[in-house]
């Protein structure tokens, strides 16, 4: 990376994982999602909505030997 860009820094967007950081060492500048959101640069978000269905809730399960049914549509 180092080799290939004609800079005098590089920026890492990801989360530094345990192989980044080994290779890179730890983060000099840790800019958080809050921040960028109360910085105005990141919009925030609703929590996702979780819907549960029967299927969700209980999975899907067969007997031992039981025959599927199988639709070719």
């Amino acid at each position: 990376v180092i080799e290939y860009f004609d800079a005098a820094c590089v920026g890492l967007t990801a989360t530094p994982a345990l192989h980044t950081t080994d290779i890179f060492g730890m983060p000099i500048f840790k800019y958080s999602y809050s921040e960028a959101v109360l910085d105005g640069y990141l919009v925030d978000h609703e929590p996702p909505y979780v819907f549960k269905t029967e299927l969700s809730e209980i999975g899907i399960t067969f007997d031992k030997d039981e025959e599927v049914e199988v639709y070719n549509v």
